[in-house]
C-alpha cells in the first residue's frame, strides 16, 4: 500500500501482512482550502515505479491524485493490469475559484487516469456515470459497493453499551446524536449544529479544524479528538443515533456501515444515487435540513438496531462480503502472495 503522510487522522491497525510505504507530502491545501490533494515531494517518483515493478495488480483510488496517475502511467508501460476506484467524484464546493478548478481537473488529469485503467469502480450511480463518461465507449465500468469488517463492527454484547457511556462520561438516559468524519463544510457540521434539539445531544469526532464548534460547546455539544477504528466501535456502541448530512458522498459513507453494523440508527442526507439503499434496516433519509430534527427524533424515539435470533440485522444484503469483493475485483490475481523476501517493501 502506498499513500501520503499527510493527514492529521490517527493511523490504522493494519495486518501483519499489510505493508505501507508513506511517501512525504505537503498538505497545505486541504489544511487551508478544504481541498484533500497533497502536494507530493518528488520520492513518489521511485516509490510508484519500485511498487508497480513489484506487484501483480495496481489498484489506485482517486481520479485527481499524482500518484494514481503515475501508477496507471507505469502499469499500462509494464503492461500490468490496473483498477482505479473513485470514491467521490465530483465533490461539492461553494460557487467559486475551487469548483472551477476541480471541474478543469477532472476533465483532464481525471479523464486520462479513467482511460489509463482496465476496469473502474464507483459505489454510487452519480460516480459511476461521471467514470462512463470519462471512459468513454467500451462498458469497463462498474459498480460496487464497499465491504465490511463484521468481526470487528458488530452490535454491543451484553454490558459494552453501558461501559461506553462511562468511560465517555455519557450520562444513562440522555440520547446522543453522534458525528463521525472530517470537520469540513462539506460533510454538513453546520446543517447538524442547527438541528439541535432538547431531545438530545450532539457529539462531533474527527480531525480537522474543531474551531467553528468551539462557540456551541457544553451547550449540548460535545467535541471528541479523532480515534482508531477499533476505538470508533465503542462510540458507536455508546452513541443512540449518526447523523451525517454530507453535500456529496461518492457511495454510502463507510462511517455509516460501520454504525449500522453496530447496531447504531444512521440518519444521511437524501441522495437519488443511494437508492439502493433504500431499504436498508436503521437507515434515514432527510429531504431538507430542515427534516433533520423530525428524522433524529423518530430514530432517538425508535432505538437502536436488534439483531436478529441469528444475530444479524438484515443488513447481509447490502454489505457484501470482503471475500466477494476481492473476488469481484482481482479474480485469481487476490493480492497477498508476493508478501515475502521479494516485497518492495521488505
Amino acid at each position: 500500500m502506498l499513500a501520503s503522510d499527510a493527514g492529521d487522522g490517527p493511523r490504522p491497525t493494519l495486518p501483519p501482512r499489510v505493508r505501507v510505504c508513506q511517501v512525504p507530502a505537503w498538505n497545505w491545501p486541504e489544511r487551508r482550502l478544504q481541498v484533500p490533494w497533497p502536494v507530493f515531494s518528488p520520492a513518489l517518483l521511485p516509490a510508484v515505479t519500485r511498487h508497480v515493478r513489484w506487484c501483480d495488480v495496481v489498484h489506485a483510488h482517486g481520479l485527481l491524485y499524482t500518484g494514481t496517475v503515475l501508477s496507471l502511467l507505469l502499469a499500462r508501460a509494464l503492461g500490468k493490469p490496473a483498477l482505479l476506484t473513485e470514491h467521490i467524484g465530483l465533490a461539492w464546493f461553494p460557487a467559486g475559484a475551487r469548483r472551477v478548478v476541480q471541474w478543469a481537473a477532472t476533465e483532464s488529469v481525471g479523464r486520462l487516469s479513467a482511460r489509463l485503467a482496465g476496469r473502474c469502480y464507483g459505489q454510487h450511480d452519480r460516480v459511476v456515470a461521471l467514470l462512463r463518461w470519462q471512459c468513454g465507449p467500451g462498458g469497463r465500468v462498474k459498480y460496487q459497493r464497499n465491504p465490511l469488517d463484521r468481526v470487528l463492527f458488530r452490535p454491543p454484547r451484553p454490558g459494552e453499551r453501558e461501559a461506553a457511556r462511562r468511560e465517555l462520561g455519557w450520562e444513562p438516559g440522555r440520547p446522543k446524536v453522534l458525528f463521525v468524519g472530517r470537520l469540513i463544510a462539506r460533510k454538513g457540521m453546520d446543517l447538524l449544529l442547527g438541528a439541535r434539539g432538547p431531545g438530545y445531544d450532539l457529539a462531533f469526532c474527527g480531525p480537522g479544524d474543531a474551531g467553528p464548534l468551539r462557540p456551541h460547546l457544553g451547550a449540548g455539544v460535545e467535541y471528541l479528538p479523532p480515534r482508531p477504528r477499533e476505538e470508533l466501535v465503542r462510540l458507536y456502541h455508546a452513541a443512540d443515533v449518526l447523523a451525517l448530512l454530507s453535500r456529496s458522498e461518492g457511495g454510502l459513507p463507510l462511517v455509516a456501515q460501520e454504525a449500522l453494523a453496530c447496531g447504531l440508527p444512521v440518519a444521511l442526507a437524501a441522495d437519488p444515487g443511494l437508492a439502493a439503499y433504500g431499504g436498508c434496516p436503521g437507515l434515514a433519509f432527510c429531504a431538507s435540513p430542515g427534516d433533520l430534527p423530525r428524522v433524529l427524533h423518530t430514530l432517538v424515539v425508535r432505538g437502536r438496531l436488534e439483531p436478529g435470533p441469528a444475530g444479524e440485522s438484515g443488513l447481509d444484503a447490502f454489505l457484501p462480503s470482503a471475500s466477494e469483493w476481492l473476488a469481484e475485483l482481482y479474480g485469481d490475481r487476490t493480492p497477498g502472495a508476493s508478501s515475502g523476501a521479494g516485497s518492495p517493501l521488505g
